[in-house]
C-alpha cells in the first residue's frame, strides 16, 4: 500500500509540474517614470497572484538588458509589459522603451516564446490605440495600425494572443477572468462594460480577430507626461480615446496554453 501511494504522489507531482505556465513580468525604463514604485507594486500584485495558480514568474523592474529578458523568454507563456510606448515614425509603433529601445526587429530575432503565448500590455501609449500625445481624434484607422504594428512581431516569436489595455488595473482584471477559462473575446466584451464603445472586432487574418473599444466622454482629462525623467500633468481637452484592443482567435483561453 505504501508504495502504491508513493507512486500515485509522484504522478500527481509530475502533473503539476508538467502544467505549469511561465511568465515574465517587465516594466520600462525606471529613469523615465517618476512613479516606478507604484508600477512595481502593481506587478507585485500580479505577480502574487500569477503565483497563487502555479505559475512560475520572472520580474524585470530595476538594473536589467534586454538581453536578460531574453535569455528567460524560451518557454513564457505569459510576458506583460508596463511602460512607454515607442513611435520609431517612419516604421511607426512597437517595441519596448527600456534603458536602450527595443524594436520590433529586436523582438522577432530575439524573443523565443512558447507556442501559443500571450502579451498583455498595461498602458502602453500606442499599445490599444491612443497615445498620451494625442491631441486629436486619432480616427479609428490610425489606432488599427498602431495595434497591427505593436502586436504583429509577437506572432512572430510563437505568440497567439495580444491583448492591449490602459484602464487603471486593466491587466490585473484580465488574468483574474483568464484564469476562470474565459475566452479573450469574453474579457474584452466585460472590459468594455458600459463606459466603452466596441469600434471594430472583424477577422483580421487566419483565425484571429481584432478588437478595438473606445470612450468619449467630453469635457476635459489630466494628462500626465513625463519628459526625461520630469513629470508634467496638466488639464487638457478630452478626445475620444482607444483604450482597449485584442487580436487573437476569439476563442483564445488558458486551456489554449496548457493544453
Amino acid at each position: 500500500m505504501k508504495k502504491i501511494l508513493f507512486t500515485l504522489a509522484l504522478l500527481v507531482c509530475f502533473s503539476s509540474f508538467g502544467q505549469q505556465l511561465k511568465a515574465i513580468l517587465m516594466l520600462g525604463d525606471e529613469d523615465l517614470i517618476s512613479d516606478k514604485q507604484d508600477d512595481i507594486e502593481y506587478m507585485e500584485e500580479i505577480r502574487f497572484f500569477l503565483h497563487k495558480k502555479n505559475v512560475l514568474v520572472k520580474t524585470f523592474y530595476n538594473n536589467f538588458i534586454w538581453q536578460d529578458v531574453v535569455k528567460e523568454a524560451e518557454d513564457t507563456s505569459i510576458f506583460i509589459y508596463q511602460g512607454h510606448g515607442i513611435d520609431w515614425k517612419e516604421k511607426g509603433y512597437g517595441g519596448f522603451d527600456l534603458k536602450k529601445k527595443v524594436s520590433s526587429e529586436d523582438i522577432i530575432r530575439d524573443l523565443k516564446l512558447k507556442s501559443n503565448s500571450i502579451i498583455l500590455f498595461q498602458s502602453v501609449c500606442g499599445g490599444a490605440g491612443s497615445s498620451a500625445g494625442d491631441n486629436l481624434d486619432i480616427g479609428l484607422k490610425e489606432a488599427k495600425n498602431r495595434i497591427v504594428s505593436y502586436s504583429s512581431p509577437f506572432f512572430k516569436t510563437g505568440a497567439e494572443a495580444y491583448f492591449s489595455i490602459n484602464t487603471v488595473g486593466g491587466v490585473m482584471d484580465f488574468l483574474q477572468e483568464f484564469f476562470l477559462s474565459k475566452s479573450v473575446q469574453q474579457i474584452f466584451n466585460n472590459s468594455i462594460g458600459t463606459f466603452y464603445d466596441k469600434e471594430i472586432e472583424e477577422v483580421f487574418a487566419m483565425d484571429k480577430y481584432i478588437g478595438i473599444a473606445s470612450r468619449n466622454w467630453g469635457g476635459t482629462t489630466t494628462r500626465t507626461s513625463w519628459v526625461n525623467g520630469k513629470k508634467t500633468i496638466k488639464e487638457v481637452p478630452s478626445v475620444k480615446s482607444y483604450s482597449i484592443a485584442y487580436v487573437s482567435n476569439p476563442n483564445y483561453s488558458i486551456n489554449s496554453l496548457i493544453k
